[in-house]
């Protein structure tokens, strides 16, 4: 191939990668035909001045590069490798005539998001790249052939075979860079105004302002068009160069043309030490390069924001406080969570035994201790068995490990503390430990000396994250483009002929510089523009009529002039808005600027909208009058009225734009405006009616729709008034996000965001908001001292808990009566609320009052760190209260503070370096941080923040953690890659498809030995059990995982995958659950919940922990057939079956009662919906559960238009059954409605605390936690205003309303009719009474069967006794069968083996009763025929599983009398002599009142036919004359054992008359035609009554007329 096709192909690909420039394939064409000209052009100019290409041309004349063979080119050095053959055609072709373009460097886009394969020898590589992985990366994971290495300076670490290492050097480190000085005026190009200091507020378009970084850049932002462009280069070190020394020569040009292009190589970078290793920009010092206008595109560092560049500042100072070597920080292994000192109470008195296994001696050792013992004593204990010589034994140098865990003790922890010793005393787990060494354990996550001395970088891990960064426009293309334009306008200036054809194709080459710099044109570039005569590609606006002033050179040369320097103003704006890797001037030179105090500065806020870039070409249809909406806020509340623009149309110039040039005035001074004061810009336009005739136009109304809003602070990080012009991406509107958080970045993600141009006033001098001092006097009264009606006032607003809902009038009485609430804590921010107002001038008092008042708890400060307290100083100071939080705390509410960084104004903050530094010391909230920060990546607008704390985390943790963080990513990636494999496979085939798609599992293992589920960092697995995997058959169809564990001491750890859930609502739910718990155990009420984890580790994925030992209720409920949700007795059955010992099913029933109770109370609280029987599950143990949160907060699953979930909360006959024991009320139900009402008051006393957690949840994105509604939903359950007795009486009425729904047990009916389908038919049948399944080959096998009488339990029903005689077996088996167990036996049978092989059953339908003895004889023998035939048919059944299931022995069958071992029913004996029973009474007298609540009655006797009576009580208050004081509860249905929970009050009963009161209460059976029967009386005497006390007892009821009832 000749040399002149290679040139053609090569420029040819290298303009074709400039199609995502935004230029049409016209405009292509074009460009590469004017640069084939201007080459030959060069080459005739060269050839007649008879000089050497590479040598010095003659003054005055200019030099144009020629791509051809005589131009020495770069040739690669010995030890640094060259581009291929193919890339390096590719590259000359993209240089275009420049050959100093090959020369790559500059960019280090090429490799945007690094990738990883498994190396081929399975070696492992150093450094994370599967954290948060991209859609891309799995094309190169599994690619073979790619290189890996290390890079020690960045510590990337992986790169493409075939690309050079990145460099070594890292950037030099400053502080925080003071603002820079305007640029030095140039002579060539126009004048910039006056440099004397303006008024801050007096706006002038036609003064440049000079150059101010902005606050903060979007490192999202991106110009897609050019990443094949970036992406065909290879990266070599920065500060390196391919071609040895070879810097090019400069271009001589006259002054009347375009500056030249910006030189394309560089000089090497000297490596700095650590401490000044950042710049936000690396000049290049190329002095003779500079040309005739000074301006250069200068490289610089990563961190080119100096947020970014202050951000990094102060991790190196956080990361030096906690040196590698404090081992008190750096641990490299998991502690073992603790809980707090309020829940150690419980577990203190307790005896723990404790075995412990060690290497050290042969046998397990097993001790009894007390729960205060402490871990170290207990290690002592232990090494007195094994060692003889204790003198130099160190117990520091040991440790415990928890078996099955790889998690440690702490020594100094009493075993009570222990979070994991609590659950195994809740379960009666035994409690087993590893005896270690400390110097034996592995420390792989600590961190290293090399990662101390890593340099805290950003951009290193932010590439290492799954939303990549996407590349802006490079400086190699903009310098093409660049090149392009300069040649242009040198040939509109010589042109002296066809003049319309020059200027097109220089308006072409601007249209393709702006669309390059995000499709911006500023009213400089339109005005330059402006005196170019109309051409086919820009009609719009006003253009120069008179085309022959042109013909004069001078007016060609002014133009040129004054579209140079506004296209060279665009690239400075563009470097300042975007992320780009170069400056046109060299940044670091700088210098303090005056400061003037913002509080001193009186004008008004005032700043031009000049227009709206990038409007897409839909809108200009669809939409016309767009406006502006302008809005000052401060924590969501507006600070004055907002401002609109003028209605404008789209415009047409380069690109579609409304243009407003518009002056926006706020009534607004400067010192009125809050520090955190924040401008929102909404975008608005009227909508077009749709097409029709004029009529229907007419009458249809203009609707007005929001299009896009960008919200901005005022004052930067650096608390200085935003000056200068200021480019904002809009962000799209969406319905219904209203109520959540907004960020305060541009958006700058999406490459097509509208882009609006915001000039605001500037001077030389900055106005700074500077902190004030606390004022010096705080008044403070006893709340006592004010009025009584005042208090009733401001109890009444305390009792609204939160902000949310204070009115206009709440929020003035808290203010002004704000030194009367000081003593409650908790009303902080409620009073902080209700500031009027947050300017610099208050802000003394407000933190005056915040020094003074009394140190909120951990959780309270909570409710400070909301959006609506933006104020860097209040939330300083609510962290500062956070600071001493213990870990375990700190875990329960890490997400809520994960939300909270979404509301810190700037990167940097107190919530942040908190954050860090407690991740730094403890793996596991590093752990938990990483995942919660990954989730929330996924919100678009936040992601820029996520993105840099992750990256800040990363930095921070070390290479250990991020290595293993590394390992949980791709672990979950092949896991949601299998999970959807097996969703979207056929139903008959998931099973092979899950298992195919595990082996990818093994492949995982083999190259990485062992890896932490990201569901608890102390769960360590080195393999996964395949065999033993399954699915669900749920929608989702959730993976049941089973891993092989590390420790060889425990079991496999079992979990459950999902993909296609959002797991943040369960994560929530679980969340607020167990929070409901500790508070209980703090009380001292254990409600022995059963709390399991669940992580989401990205949208619509995450693991849930699975509970042994546990079944839902449906399953055992359809173990008495598909109608089994409307009977009683089978969660009873099934807790007998597993529980057979009386001792046992007591436990049982007790944890149940109490789990229920707390399942109850939760549900209800948080509005737990769509409660089917799937949905909740009971453990063998008896305790209860609820799963699967899809619904809550009263979001409820419809049918239609009809609500599925009816009742308060799911409460069934068949929960009553177990509790009660029996179909009859007992005294247990009495306990168990006890036992909600207690639970729920005690969590309506932390009423503040579940508002401030799912406050801070609102802008989390989950859709049933959106707004205030859904907050209002947990407020109005709650209930806070009312007293505990109406609380108490309130949920006994929500017990008895969802004991009585039918509609609960109809839903669960209709899902065991829909789950009919799912069931799989490898699921064997199974007796309802039977524990487990048994075996001929297990028990031996049957010889004889005869049933040889039956007995009479005291349960309905006769039992049959089978006699079993077995091979081998001397003995004969006694077992007890009813007959509706054989009838389930037979039933079981036919679902397996056809009729045809099963003898016949009797019928279970007879006439006359069927419970008489006569019946029983007859069906003995009935069935002494079908078990004969049963044991001689087919061997298949005779000696079926289910068979012999059926004849083992079970519990019961040990008693051959005629009483059962458990009676299902309990039956109360008669009170003996007056006593007929006990009423349960709560009394207490306030503010001349008697407050009776009746709360339960047991022991009624029945009535004389034997039936149960419908009692109430009726009261009177003697002494009673007129019989004027009766009062009377509701009538209880058909019970001995009543709840009530009624209270009956009596007013006016002044104090001194309370001692000679006596209440007379009577109990009595209502029955028909008035006719009451009395079933007992009591007489209460009120001496024995406290005032301001409750009286909560039990008094007897005596029959009426008895002495012992006075």
């Amino acid at each position: 191939m000749s040399a002149a096709q290679t040139q053609k192909e090569a420029s040819e690909a290298g303009w074709s990668c400039l199609e995502a420039l935004g230029l049409s394939q016209k405009e292509l064409v074009l460009a590469e035909a004017l640069q084939m000209e201007y080459d030959a052009l060069s080459r005739l100019k060269q050839d007649k001045s008879g000089t050497d290409p590479a040598g010095p041309p003659p003054p005055g004349q200019t030099r144009y590069k020629t791509p051809n063979p005589s131009v020495e080119r770069p040739r690669p050095t010995p030890g640094q490798p060259g581009p291929a053959a193919g890339e390096g055609g590719l590259l000359r072709g993209l240089s275009g005539s420049d050959p100093s373009l090959n020369q790559p460097g500059g960019s280090q886009s090429a490799l945007s998001v690094l990738a990883r394969a498994p190396p081929p020898q399975g070696g492992h590589g150093k450094e994370s790249l599967y954290i948060l992985d991209g859609p891309n990366l799995s094309k190169f994971r599994h690619s073979s052939g790619s290189g890996l290495r290390d890079s020690p300076g960045s510590g990337s670490g992986f790169l493409i075979k075939g690309f050079p290492a990145l460099p070594d050097d890292v950037p030099p480190a400053l502080p925080p860079r003071n603002p820079i000085l305007p640029p030095l005026e140039n002579p060539f190009l126009p004048p910039r105004g006056s440099m004397l200091a303006r008024d801050v507020n007096l706006f002038t378009p036609d003064v440049d302002p000079p150059k101010v970084p902005p606050a903060e850049l979007n490192y999202d932002n991106i110009n897609d068009s050019l990443t094949r462009l970036n992406d065909s280069r290879p990266v070599l070190p920065r500060g390196r160069r391919a071609n040895g020394d070879q810097s090019g020569k400069p271009v001589a040009r006259s002054k009347t043309l375009p500056p030249q292009v910006p030189p394309r190589t560089y000089v090497p970078v000297p490596k700095t030490s650590k401490n000044q290793r950042r710049v936000s920009a690396d000049p290049v010092s190329l002095g003779s390069r500079m040309n005739g206008f000074g301006y250069e595109l200068f490289q610089v560092s990563e961190e080119r924001d100096e947020e970014v560049a202050a951000f990094c500042h102060m991790l190196d100072v956080l990361r030096s406080a906690y040196p590698h070597s404090d081992q008190s920080m750096n641990a490299g292994f998991v502690w073992s969570p603790s809980v707090g000192h309020e829940e150690l109470h419980q577990a203190l008195g307790v005896s723990v035994k404790v075995t412990v296994i060690s290497e050290h001696f042969r046998e397990p050792l097993t001790f009894t201790c007390d729960g205060s013992s402490t871990v170290d004593l207990l290690i002592y204990q232990t090494l007195c068995y094994a060692q003889d010589d204790l003198d130099h034994v160190d117990v520091d140098g040991y440790l415990l490990k928890v078996c099955g865990h790889d998690e440690f003790l702490s020594n100094s922890q009493t075993l009570a503390s222990l979070e994991f010793v609590q659950q195994c005393l809740k379960f009666e787990w035994d409690v087993r430990l590893f005896l270690t060494k400390k110097s034996s354990i592995n420390t792989e996550l600590s961190r290293t000396k090399e990662d101390d001395d890593m340099a805290s970088t950003m951009n290193h891990s932010i590439l290492l994250q799954e939303r990549s960064i996407k590349q802006t426009v490079t400086r190699e293309a903009l310098t093409l483009l660049l090149d392009t334009f300069h040649n242009e306008a040198e040939s509109f200036l010589l042109s002296e002929v066809e003049l319309p054809l020059h200027v097109e194709r220089l308006v072409q080459s601007v249209k393709a510089l702006c669309s390059s710099l995000a499709a911006v044109e500023t009213p400089d570039v339109t005005a330059a523009l402006s005196q170019l005569p109309a051409c086919p590609c820009r009609l719009q606006p006003k253009v120069l009529k008179d085309a022959s002033l042109l013909a004069v050179r001078e007016n060609r040369e002014k133009v040129v002039e004054k579209l140079t320097a506004s296209i060279l103003d665009l690239v400075e704006l563009y470097c300042r808005t975007f992320n780009a890797n170069f400056h046109p001037t060299p940044q670091s030179l700088s210098c303090t600027a005056p400061v003037q105090e913002a509080g001193l500065v009186t004008n008004v806020l005032s700043f031009n909208v000049h227009a709206a870039h990038r409007i897409p070409i839909t809108w200009a249809a669809s939409y016309e009058g767009f406006f502006l909406s302008c809005s000052l806020t401060h924590g969501g509340a507006e600070l004055c009225a907002p401002q609109h623009t003028s209605k404008q149309p789209v415009s047409k110039y380069l690109f579609h734009l409304v243009v407003w040039d518009q002056r926006v005035c706020f009534p607004v001074q400067i010192n009125q405006l809050p520090r955190e004061s924040q401008l929102t810009v909404t975008l608005y336009a009227s909508c077009l009616p749709p097409p029709g005739g004029a009529e229907e136009k007419g009458k249809q109304r203009r609707s007005i729709e929001a299009l896009g809003w960008v919200t901005m602070p005022l004052f930067n990080f650096r608390h200085v008034l935003t000056c200068g012009r200021r480019l904002l991406g809009l962000w799209p509107s969406t319905p219904g996000r209203s109520g959540n958080a907004r960020t305060s970045s541009p958006n700058f993600s999406q490459p097509d965001s509208v882009i609006l141009q915001v000039d605001f006033p500037t001077s030389f001098f900055e106005v700074r908001f500077s902190t004030p001092s606390p004022a010096e006097f705080c008044p403070q009264y006893n709340f006592c001292r004010l009025d009584t009606i005042s208090q009733i006032q401001l109890q009444d607003v305390l009792h609204k808990k939160a902000f949310f809902w204070l009115t206009v009038e709440d929020r003035h009485l808290l203010w002004e009566k704000k030194a009367f609430c000081q003593a409650e804590s908790a009303a902080l921010p409620l009073v902080l609320a209700s500031a009027p107002c947050w300017q610099w001038a208050c802000l003394p008092e407000i933190y005056a009052l915040l020094r003074q008042w009394a140190c909120l708890g951990h959780l309270d400060a909570l409710g400070l760190l909301h959006a609506s307290f933006p104020d860097q100083e209040l939330r300083r100071t609510a962290v500062q209260w956070m600071d001493s939080i213990s870990d375990p705390e700190l875990l329960d509410i890490l997400p809520q503070l994960v939300q909270a960084l979404k509301y810190e104004c700037y990167l940097d903050s107190s919530l942040v370096r908190f954050l860090l530094r407690r991740a730094i010391g403890d793996v596991r909230i590093a752990h938990y941080l990483f995942w919660l920060l990954k989730d929330n990546l996924q919100d678009s607008q936040f992601s820029a923040r996520y993105q840099h704390l992750l990256a800040a985390l990363l930095c921070c943790v070390g290479r250990g953690l991020r290595d293993e963080l590394d390992r949980q990513c791709w672990l979950v990636s092949i896991l949601t890659k299998v999970a959807h494999k097996v969703r979207d496979g056929a139903p008959s085939s998931r099973q092979c498809v899950l298992r195919e798609g595990l082996e990818e599992m093994n492949q995982f293992f083999s190259v990485n030995s062992s890896c932490r589920l990201p569901l608890n960092p102390a769960l360590l697995v080195t393999g996964i059990n395949i065999q033993s995997c399954s699915f669900f058959n749920s929608n989702a169809v959730p993976l049941k995982l089973s891993f092989q564990n590390l420790d060889p001491l425990g079991d496999n750890i079992n979990v459950i995958f999902k993909s296609g859930d959002d797991l943040r609502q369960d994560m929530l739910t679980l969340q607020m659950i167990r929070i409901m718990n500790k508070i209980w155990i703090q009380e001292g009420l254990d409600m022995r919940m059963v709390i399991f984890r669940c992580f989401s580790t990205g949208r619509g994925r995450g693991m849930v922990e699975m509970i042994p030992h546990a079944d839902t209720l449906r399953k055992i409920q359809v173990e008495h057939g598909v109608t089994g949700s409307f009977k009683d007795r089978p969660l009873a059955d099934w807790l007998q079956k597993h529980n057979p010992t009386d001792e046992q099913y007591d436990k049982a029933v007790e944890n149940f009662i109490y789990s229920c109770a707390g399942c109850c109370v939760a549900t209800y609280v948080l509005g737990i919906c769509d409660r089917h029987n799937d949905n909740i599950m009971l453990k063998t143990s008896g305790h209860m559960f609820h799963i699967d949160f899809g619904k809550f907060l009263g979001h409820a699953q419809m049918f239609g238009n009809i609500k599925r979930d009816r009742a308060p909360f799911v409460f069934t006959s068949d929960m009553a059954y177990v509790i009660n024991g029996g179909d009859k009320p007992s005294s247990r139900f009495h306990d168990f409605v006890d036992l909600c009402c207690e639970a729920y008051n005690l969590i309506r006393k932390h009423t503040h605390l579940f508002l401030n957690l799912l406050g801070l949840m609102l802008s989390c994105g989950i859709p049933e936690l959106s707004d205030l509604e859904d907050l209002k939903y947990v407020y109005d359950a709650l209930r806070p205003h009312e007293s505990e007795a109406d609380a108490t009486m309130y949920f006994t009425r929500l017990i008895e309303s969802s004991l009585g729904s039918v509609a609960t047990k109809l839903n669960f009916f209709i899902h065991n009719l829909a789950q009919m389908k799912f069931a799989s038919s490898e699921d064997r049948p199974t007796l309802s009474f039977a524990p487990r399944i048994h075996t001929a080959k297990s028990d031996g096998l049957i010889r004889n069967l005869y049933i040889c009488r039956h007995i009479r339990p005291a349960s309905k029903g006769y039992a049959f006794v089978v006699k079993v005689e077995r091979e081998a077996q001397q003995e004969v088996q006694l077992v007890q069968r009813s007959f509706e167990e054989f009838h389930e036996l037979h039933s079981k049978l036919r679902l397996m083996f056809p009729s045809s092989k099963l003898p016949s059953f009797p019928s279970r339908f007879v006439i006359g009763r069927s419970r008489g003895e006569a019946m029983a004889d007859r069906r003995k023998d009935e069935l002494n025929g079908y078990v004969w035939h049963l044991i001689h048919a087919a061997s298949e059944v005779a000696q079926c599983d289910l068979v012999y299931t059926f004849f083992h022995p079970l519990p019961r069958d040990d008693t051959t009398g005629t009483s059962s071992s458990k009676q299902a029913e309990i039956s109360w004996s008669p009170a003996s002599g007056k006593e007929l029973g006990e009423v349960k009474l709560s009394i207490s007298y306030k503010n001349d009142k008697l407050f009776i609540m009746v709360m339960h009655i047991r022991g009624l006797q029945p009535l004389q036919d034997g039936t149960d009576p419908d009692p109430y009580v009726k009261l009177y208050l003697l002494p009673d004359p007129q019989k004027t004081s009766k009062r009377k509860t509701k009538a209880a249905r058909r019970t001995c054992n009543p709840t009530y929970n009624e209270m009956l009050v009596y007013e006016r009963i002044p104090r001194g008359d309370l001692e000679q009161r006596v209440i007379h209460l009577r109990v009595l059976g209502d029955g028909a035609f008035w006719e009451n029967t009395l079933l007992g009386e009591t007489f209460i005497p009120m001496r024995r009554l406290v005032p301001g006390q409750h009286w909560v007892d039990w008094h007897q009821l005596c029959a009426a007329g008895s002495d012992s009832a006075h």
